[in-house]
């Protein structure tokens, strides 16, 4: 599943994400750019129903994005 994700001053290795609660550990891209304004994440390994999500990411950095998304 690809899901937009919009970025405000983030950056670095991606360490963690979460959509709705869940751990995902099969993700791509591994690493955000500096001065990337929207990235799009590819998450394989958590089941994506349809409705409204919650997306959590966390950088190296210690950045911290949360994002609704809907499918």
């Amino acid at each position: 599943m690809r899901i937009s994700l919009p970025l405000n001053k983030a950056s670095g290795k991606i360490v963690a994400i979460r959509i709705d609660g869940k751990m995902s550990y099969n993700y791509a891209p591994e690493y955000i750019p500096y001065g990337v304004k929207n990235i799009v994440i590819d998450v394989n390994d958590v089941l994506i129903t349809k409705g409204d999500h919650i997306i959590e990411l966390i950088t190296e950095k210690g950045d911290y994005i949360k994002a609704k998304f809907s499918v």
